[in-house]
């Protein structure tokens, strides 16, 4: 637990971000308060939104492409998986652009294979597209299950 400086109140320390200069390697003021004054001075700032909108319209418009596998990779993060970009790049070339249970392109509305990982373990495992990925989801990785659906469509054909 630890004080924070802004609103005096006790907070887990993971409510304060890392500071490696601090005794206890975490900041003084929690994210909350830091969020507040940091935002509080942006909008004291007339000209702030119309810069960002265009610096980020820039950034977007000449790194594309590493702009939206930085937004996956952030997605990836809060999901709790551990790859970074140049391993999900290497896993994304051995796959080919192509869904590594039925072998074919991405599907989908964003048109892009998805990060399949082990729910339990959050192990990354390859890449899907949208309707290999939901499969796998739909019978929650269970072996038996998919064994048995198997088995019914055998018996069925």
């Amino acid at each position: 637990m630890r004080e924070c400086k802004e609103c005096k109140e006790s907070k887990e320390l993971n409510m304060f971000s890392k500071c490696n200069t601090c005794q206890h390697k975490v900041g003084h003021v929690c994210k909350l308060c830091r969020s507040k004054k940091t935002r509080a001075s942006q909008m004291a700032d007339p000209k702030f939104d119309e810069k960002n909108r265009i610096k980020a319209t820039k950034n977007r418009k000449e790194n594309n492409e590493e702009f939206k596998l930085s937004v996956r990779m952030s997605n990836y993060k809060k999901l709790g998986l551990d790859i970074t970009k140049e391993q999900y790049r290497v896993l994304y070339e051995k796959s080919g652009n192509m869904c590594e249970i039925c072998g074919k392109e991405p599907t989908g509305f964003k048109k892009i294979l998805c990060l399949d990982h082990c729910h339990d373990t959050n192990k990354v495992r390859g890449f899907l597209c949208d309707n290999c990925n939901a499969g796998l989801g739909k019978f929650h990785d269970d072996l038996d299950k998919l064994e048995r659906a198997i088995n019914y469509l055998k018996k069925h054909k």
